[in-house]
């Protein structure tokens, strides 16, 4: 997707980043691949921003075009699912279990036992099976109580300085 107009070195830089769909774990080719560019810092920053603003939108796209996709998905799969109840539920009724086409081959198969809970409290306890409780760590919480206190709990660290890059 392109959002803005960059020089050639920046599509350059694209084109290297695209080629074999390299990803960005070798550092140092791509270090390489940017000490070419040779704008003012200022420059440069502004230029590199546009990129990462072009990549985002082309994730975006994508990101929308799975969500559509998957939804395609899901009606077709519950079209086929509709249809085999269907074909299932006229199948008993004119009570045939098979049907042989020129190509395809359709029966009822009797399905293995299925086990239905009726009611939980009447099923004897050697069929009760005890799962134990998960204990998971609330970083939220952690978090709050040292904005409120100031203090850091045993077996935690919190990290103040960290930075992060903001495209607006």
């Amino acid at each position: 997707m392109k959002l803005y107009e960059l020089s050639s070195e920046y599509i350059n830089l694209k084109e290297y980043l695209n080629l074999g769909d390299i990803e960005p774990t070798d550092e140092e080719k791509l270090k390489e691949q940017l000490s070419k560019i040779t704008d003012a810092f200022n420059t440069k920053v502004e230029n590199l921003g546009k990129v990462i603003r072009e990549y985002e939108a082309e994730s975006d796209t994508i990101d929308d075009e799975l969500d559509r996709l998957s939804r395609r998905q899901k009606a077709i799969s519950n079209k086929a699912e509709w249809l085999k109840n269907y074909l299932q539920v006229e199948m008993q009724t004119a009570n045939v279990d098979k049907v042989q086409g020129q190509i395809l081959t359709i029966s009822l198969q009797k399905s293995p036992p299925s086990c239905l809970i009726l009611n939980e409290s009447l099923v004897p306890q050697q069929f009760i099976k005890v799962i134990p409780e998960t204990h998971q760590v609330s970083k939220v919480d952690i978090l709050k109580h040292f904005r409120e206190t100031g203090e850091v709990p045993d077996g935690v660290s919190i990290e103040t300085n960290r930075k992060t890059l903001r495209i607006r």
